[in-house]
């Protein structure tokens, strides 16, 4: 009985169309806003993650100090993070030299 669910199952799988993550905008530009594309949940979700890795380890941070900034950009959390702690100056300076720009 089984192996009828299982072959009847892949039967299924392969004749329906299979639907995944595609991987990043520039590949499909004519992707809907509304679309996500791999790239931005990953983005999205480490984000989230040091948001709240960051909430948990300061006693500076409320819950939802951080995960709750909007827009959450590396930038945005970063500073917020860093303001709390009561050092911006330093990290601005540092983030402009080496890294990015603000």
């Amino acid at each position: 009985m089984k192996d009828i669910l299982l072959i009847l199952s892949s039967v299924v799988m392969m004749a329906s169309p299979s639907l995944c993550f595609l991987s990043n905008r520039v590949s499909y530009p004519n992707l809907p806003n509304e679309d996500y594309t791999l790239e931005e949940l990953t983005r999205e979700t480490i984000l989230q993650a040091v948001a709240t890795y960051l909430e948990d380890i300061t006693v500076e941070h409320k819950p939802g100090d951080l995960t709750d900034l909007q827009p959450l950009t590396p930038s945005s959390l970063l500073m917020t993070h860093y303001t709390a702690l009561g050092y911006p100056g330093m990290l601005v300076y540092y983030l402009r030299t080496k890294f990015i720009t603000l």
